[in-house]
């Protein structure tokens, strides 16, 4: 790709590397129609030391030493979208913790941050992470279209944005569900054209007979002039209904997992039927509740059952 409009420098994207610059000019040059290419400059590889993800929590806080926050390469990741989200987030449990008020700790079904995060305090870190939205499993509800209604609860909470915004966000949901609703009660009529067919708005934006690029020119009954935004966002609910009400249930059920919680001082030494890999790892990693715990690379589902029968038993107990 060209380093500037025009320019006659060109940056090999993919062609990381960090061997002798013979070695890149001759595995560069591999490459058709780069047979006589010249370097401006060699690609380069950075070393750094890293703190293991068992010794973070996910508020961001090193578990060894209290009110000491990481953030960035320090927690073993790369990129500057990744290190800048753990900045702002490192910050604000830092702030949060001072005045004595829990930690703002976003959840994998609500934002890319929640998934990175949870990621390096959960898995084992073997080489610079990247957050790609593969590693996502709830990315279908983490679009960009609906940043600001999945968080502007958060941005409540810690004071970012004028209330006069957040209202109009929060109105905006709620617009969009109502219609949404309505999408699957209004016949599909169009300012443009009348349609031959006696189907619902909803069933239009199934069959793809109604795009994104005409939602202006839809006709919803009780709604004299939807705002755009609300229009797009029932759109995609029409669009994805039956995959986003999956990914809901899904995350229900996981919740109850994941609001389970273990004590810091759980012995896991006394459950012998672990398996002793999934004990090294619980011991290493001490997970706060049994959803984490399941994200941990090494806890097998079998592991999994045999800690819920022992918590339930130790809270029974107690």
């Amino acid at each position: 790709e060209p380093e500037w409009k025009n320019a006659s420098q060109w940056y090999v994207n993919g062609f990381s590397s960090s061997l002798p610059i013979d070695v890149q000019y001759k595995a560069i040059r591999h490459i058709p129609g780069l047979e006589n290419v010249s370097f401006i400059k060699p690609a380069y590889a950075i070393e750094y030391d890293y703190f293991p993800s068992w010794q973070i929590d996910n508020s961001l806080e090193c578990k060894a030493v209290k009110n000491l926050y990481f953030a960035g390469q320090i927690n073993g990741t790369s990129g500057y979208e990744e290190a800048a989200v753990q900045g702002f987030l490192a910050a604000v449990n830092a702030a949060r913790s001072l005045d004595n008020k829990p930690p703002i700790i976003l959840g994998r079904h609500e934002a890319y941050s929640g998934v990175l995060i949870d990621d390096l305090t959960t898995k084992e870190t073997k080489e610079p992470y990247r957050m790609f939205t593969s590693l996502a499993e709830y990315r279908l509800l983490l679009r960009y279209d609906n940043a600001h209604h999945r968080l502007y609860s958060y941005a409540r909470e810690i004071g970012l944005l004028d209330e006069s915004l957040l209202l109009q966000f929060e109105e905006d949901k709620y617009q969009s569900l109502l219609l949404h609703k309505q999408f699957k009660k209004s016949l599909y009529k169009s300012n443009k054209q009348e349609s031959g067919k006696k189907i619902t708005i909803d069933q239009a934006i199934k069959q793809k007979l109604l795009l994104e690029k005409d939602l202006q020119d839809i006709i919803v009954d009780g709604f004299s002039a939807p705002g755009a935004d609300s229009l797009l966002q029932a759109y995609v609910l029409s669009q994805y209904d039956g995959y986003i009400k999956r990914q809901a249930s899904l995350i229900e059920k996981t919740k109850r997992l994941e609001h389970l919680e273990i004590s810091p001082s759980f012995d896991y030494g006394k459950i012998p039927s672990l398996s002793n890999e999934g004990r090294e790892k619980l011991i290493k990693y001490r997970p706060d509740t049994l959803g984490k715990a399941g994200r941990i690379r090494g806890i097998s589902p079998a592991d999994l059952q045999i800690l819920l029968i022992y918590i339930n038993h130790v809270s029974r107990e107690t």
